[in-house]
């Protein structure tokens, strides 16, 4: 619950011009970067299938499950010295 509150009031410090440290891309673009990955994983977003349905399900569990997401976020979140 802490790290839902660290990275929520990360966000917060964002504006639309907030600049990145490097890289190319907007905040906007960030976020839909980040958010993207997510809603692949919750079917809220169509992509091309890779693997079987075994691996399928396998990738969504470990996306929605292990902290990669919030690896990733961070990350990105640091590009933007939030």
């Amino acid at each position: 619950m802490e790290q839902k509150k660290e990275i929520v009031a990360r966000l917060a410090g964002l504006t639309p011009q907030s600049n990145g440290l490097w890289g190319s891309m907007s905040v906007g673009q960030m976020l839909t970067h980040c958010t993207d990955q997510i809603r692949i994983c919750l079917g809220e977003l169509p992509c091309r299938p890779r693997g079987n349905k075994l691996t399928q399900g396998v990738a969504r569990w470990v996306a929605l499950n292990l902290p990669l997401t919030s690896i990733h976020l961070d990350h990105h979140l640091r590009q933007f010295g939030a």
